[in-house]
């Protein structure tokens, strides 16, 4: 797991027959998902898969967890596409700086005409509850937005505040 700059090792889960630490996996998956954060721009414009503050050439990020909103610093003209993700209901996003309205297209929040400059998409990060299954035992999830705030702690073993 990643937190504060930081990585905190866990105790190792059975994949498919062999064992590999949670460390290693989420390092890899951390990779990954670094990859596909904002895949390379192109004709078919700049595309923002994953809220994260990022940088590329063409398009800079600031994340609605780390700032008030979701800011697009445009660097090149091009459509923008950003996920919706699932938690999120279109009547809650409000967009600025686009010159037309935006559509929502398979999932995605699609800006055809956008100049260069900054877009500022404005979400709640809503409150709300999960629950998954952990060695067979059930674990809690309280979220805000994506943002794990509490989680069950199974006497310490998660660097969450724990549910009550």
């Amino acid at each position: 797991m990643y937190r504060a700059g930081k990585l905190v090792t866990s105790p190792k889960v059975t994949t498919e027959s062999r064992s590999t630490p949670i460390s290693s996996a989420t390092s890899f998956s951390r990779c990954a998902a670094h990859s596909r954060m904002s895949p390379a721009s192109g004709d078919q414009g700049h595309q923002v898969n994953l809220l994260f503050d990022h940088s590329t050439r063409d398009i800079e990020i600031h994340s609605p967890y780390t700032h008030d909103s979701l800011v697009l610093n445009l660097k090149r003209h091009a459509p923008v596409r950003v996920r919706v993700p699932s938690w999120l209901s279109r009547a809650d996003i409000e967009v600025h700086g686009a010159r037309a309205l935006p559509q929502l297209v398979n999932g995605y929040l699609y800006i055809e005409e956008p100049s260069v400059g900054t877009i500022t998409v404005r979400f709640p990060l809503t409150p709300r509850s999960i629950e998954r299954r952990y060695r067979g035992k059930p674990l809690r999830v309280r979220l805000a937005g994506d943002e794990v705030r509490q989680m069950d702690s199974f006497a310490g073993a998660t660097f969450f505040d724990p549910i009550a």
